[in-house]
């Protein structure tokens, strides 16, 4: 599995995108922490959350997780490798929505979640990429999925989609 992160303020571009999806029939919602799943409703939970921690800027994490082509992963099995990601990285007790997205040739999904907790901790960016990294790695052995390599051992960058 790959993964790409984003941190950032906005929440609500992100959720936005994945719920459009979702009304087009790319996207699902797999699992998510929320009374109810519309974008107001979640805004208004994130901004409760948000005022513990009013100026931290950067509160938002996004990740998107990427298997690669052919390999068969049911809606359960996303969710609990999602869950897994979560409590791997320090997100524990955090709002979170994850959406399963059907518009590429290999399965993957996104997590949007609050870097602040409900107890009003943050979960920290530093070294988020490596331990991703890791969790990602330790995640392909525990489900015993495609192991793929590494960005420390890849001898040469993946190719960017304009490269493709």
């Amino acid at each position: 599995m790959t993964g790409s992160q984003v941190k950032g303020r906005s929440f609500r571009g992100a959720l936005r995108y994945n719920q459009e999806k979702v009304a087009t029939g790319k996207a699902e919602v797999l699992d998510n922490s929320f009374v109810n799943v519309t974008e107001r409703n979640i805004m208004k939970e994130v901004a409760m959350v948000r005022m513990q921690r009013p100026d931290l800027k950067k509160y938002f994490y996004h990740t998107s997780i990427n298997f690669p082509t052919g390999e068969n992963v049911c809606n359960e099995l996303m969710t609990k490798i999602g869950r897994d990601y979560l409590e791997a990285n320090g997100f524990n007790q955090h709002q979170y929505i994850m959406f399963r997205h059907k518009d590429a040739a290999h399965p993957h999904f996104h997590i949007l979640v609050n870097r602040i907790g409900y107890d009003g901790s943050v979960v920290t960016d530093s070294n988020d990429y490596q331990r991703s990294e890791k969790v990602l790695r330790d995640l392909e052995k525990k489900y015993n999925l495609t192991q793929v390599v590494g960005s420390r051992e890849s001898k040469e960058r993946g190719m960017s989609n304009n490269e493709i």
